[in-house]
């Protein structure tokens, strides 16, 4: 059953996380920019493909259209504007994209070596690398 906030992803942080997916859908940030470093960046991908458009049959990553400058000044703004330092904005945006596949009942697997633990030991939205 999906929940349109909780005390893990409470309104502030569904918005942030949301604000940054779009930047990002928008072409004006690299995906890589809003992921978790705690995040497998290929299983990042996979999420990201599989919640932007859940009827495409293959959906191409956006493509940053901004010079790397522009695109780090984009970033510092995007966080003043949420009121986040990266980290929290990073998080932000992996629980909202985790959240998003839950709700809509897209199951991808992770690859090899991947979990969704964090650090207590709890299933969360971030996954782990545990191999290399």
């Amino acid at each position: 059953r999906h929940s349109p906030s909780s005390t893990k992803l409470p309104p502030r942080k569904q918005a942030t996380g949301l604000l940054g997916l779009g930047v990002v859908s928008a072409g004006l940030l690299p995906l890589d920019a809003i992921a978790a470093k705690t995040i497998c960046p290929v299983y990042w991908q996979q999420l990201f493909s599989e919640i932007e458009d859940t009827k495409a049959q293959q959906v191409a990553i956006p493509n940053s259209h901004v010079v790397d400058g522009h695109a780090k000044r984009i970033l510092e703004l995007l966080c003043m504007t949420v009121g986040a330092d990266l980290k929290k904005l990073q998080q932000a945006c992996t629980d909202v994209a985790f959240e998003l596949r839950s709700a809509t009942g897209i199951c991808i697997a992770p690859p090899p070596g991947v979990s969704h633990m964090d650090s207590s030991g709890n299933r969360s939205g971030a996954a782990i690398h545990t191999s290399v």
